[in-house]
């Protein structure tokens, strides 16, 4: 899902009228501060993918700072589409009618511990995480039966709540130095997130709501729904992965950065068990495994690598950023090297993972500029790779080639913006010579900063979707019938609060 970091202030410590203003009634275990900058899994002393400081004041040298950040996020939406009310029989699979409720309300709750230091000879390390609140299905049993989609049953208010859980999004460490650069390790962001660290190339840093159009915070709408994700930065299809990457220091404006993922997996799970006495579900090599580079899924990409150069420069009071990146990947081989698609009847009924796959392979670029409140960004992509989940596209199939183009103006505590998305990609990897998925996105948002810490925002979402011959009803390969007319319009309203401290 893709998380677009505020650059608005926000407050550490307690609120409330008279109590947060005098330290004589302050509770025992509280602490007022004063009010500063916002920190973020992403937001450290080295922010910016590059080794030189940030907007986050560097630590004095032989001295660490200890953060806690969080976010909470509450909105109202509304939403509207056209697979909204599926009459029954249209899905053969239930033969059940449904219809949506158009009004939703939403909320999460974002953590960001970690910590910066600077020692005495100059090297800078630290460490960040970002904790998410686990929101489950829409009907979940009790959180002390199951913490699984139930198949259907009603759960009260408060089984579902409870079934909520706590996970982690990114947990990395880094060290370097000015003169170095900077290494980073764990779950972390690759490089196309560290050049687009708060959004500036895709949806840009006006952004309050932190990504509708990528999913963090979508208007009601099903998964089908969504974009799908192909310029990756700030999306847990790129950045959930385990990786090493560097970031070079600054050279007249330019720095580069280089990651390497073995693996879309944390080698933890390779020996994890639910108990001591239990043998983990990785007991031997197996598809279980999150490190195999041969078995039954070919399309499990492999030693992931990217490579990018970034471009920073102001002239005269006009901002200028451009990066360019490439990516490429192996995959998974498996006996016969897979069924190949579009070859016949076989593999539209075929599993998708034993379809014949192709290693990743594709370019990613991005310009942004900025003048006295007006910016103007646009991010591309264009390759071999599935956009969906950041996976390897069909032998065969048609490359991913993607467009995000965004303007938006700030003035005071107000700010507008809108972003226009083209992607067209492979779709069902069943349907190579087929057809292919075309999608298209518009948002359009208005925020205001009511106080440091606090944003209100409405932004308004629509998506279309279209793919021959697939069947959105029941979101599955159609081998029986060529269904008309149940391609993908959507549209929400989304008003929202933002609190950060």
């Amino acid at each position: 899902m893709r998380k677009i970091l505020l650059a608005s202030a926000a407050i550490l410590g307690t609120a409330g009228g008279a109590w947060a203003q005098t330290a004589t009634y302050q509770s025992q275990g509280t602490q007022a501060l004063p009010w500063t900058n916002f920190y973020g899994a992403n937001t450290n002393i080295n922010a910016n993918g590059t080794a030189q400081p940030g907007g986050v004041k560097l630590p004095d040298p032989g001295t660490v700072v200890i953060h806690l950040n969080g976010r909470v996020y509450a909105d109202v939406d509304l939403s509207w589409s056209s697979l909204a009310n599926i009459p029954a029989g249209a899905n053969p699979a239930s033969g059940v009618g449904y219809k949506s409720n158009p009004i939703g309300i939403a909320s999460y709750l974002r953590l960001y511990p970690g910590f910066d230091g600077v020692a005495t000879n100059g090297l800078r390390y630290g460490a960040s995480a970002e904790i998410r609140q686990n929101i489950m299905s829409a009907n979940v049993f009790s959180a002390s039966t199951s913490q699984t989609g139930s198949t259907g049953s009603f759960a009260s208010g408060s089984g579902y709540s409870s079934a909520e859980t706590l996970f982690t999004r990114r947990a990395f460490t880094y060290f370097g130095s000015d003169q170095l650069g900077i290494i980073r390790i764990g779950q972390d962001d690759g490089v196309v997130g560290l050049f687009d660290a708060t959004g500036v190339f895709t949806v840009g840093t006006w952004n309050l709501t932190a990504g509708i159009l990528d999913g963090d915070v979508e208007s009601n709408q099903p998964n089908n729904f969504l974009l799908s994700w192909a310029w990756l930065s700030g999306n847990g299809i790129e950045y959930g992965q385990q990786r090493i990457s560097y970031m070079s220091p600054s050279f007249f404006g330019f720095d580069f950065a280089v990651d390497f993922s073995p693996s879309t997996a944390n080698s933890f799970g390779n020996g994890s068990t639910s108990s001591p006495y239990q043998v983990g579900t990785c007991a031997v090599e197996s598809a279980n495994c999150d490190n195999v580079t041969a078995g039954d899924d070919g399309s499990r990409p492999v030693n992931r690598v990217s490579a990018g150069v970034r471009y920073q420069g102001s002239f005269s009071g006009l901002d200028a950023k451009a990066f360019a990146l490439y990516t490429a990947s192996g995959r998974e081989t498996i006996p016969g090297g897979g069924v190949q698609a579009g070859s016949g009847a076989t593999p539209l009924t075929a599993s998708g993972n034993s379809l014949k796959y192709d290693g990743q392979s594709f370019v990613q670029t991005g310009v942004a500029l900025g003048f006295q409140g007006l910016a103007v960004n646009a991010a591309f992509t264009d390759g071999r790779m599935n956009p969906s989940n950041n996976g390897l596209t069909p032998s065969g199939g048609a490359s991913t080639v993607g467009t995000l183009i965004g303007v938006g103006y700030a003035n005071g505590p107000w700010v507008t913006g809108t972003n226009v998305a083209f992607l067209d990609w492979q779709g069902a990897a069943q349907y190579v010579h087929i057809s292919q998925r075309h999608e298209f996105a518009f948002t359009y948002m208005v925020g205001y900063k009511l106080a440091p810490g606090i944003n209100l925002a409405a932004e308004y979402l629509y998506i279309q979707k279209h793919q021959g011959g697939f069947d959105f009803y029941s979101n599955g390969v159609n081998t029986t019938t060529t269904r008309a007319g149940n391609d993908i319009h959507a549209q929400g309203l989304t008003f929202a609060t933002i609190l950060s401290w």
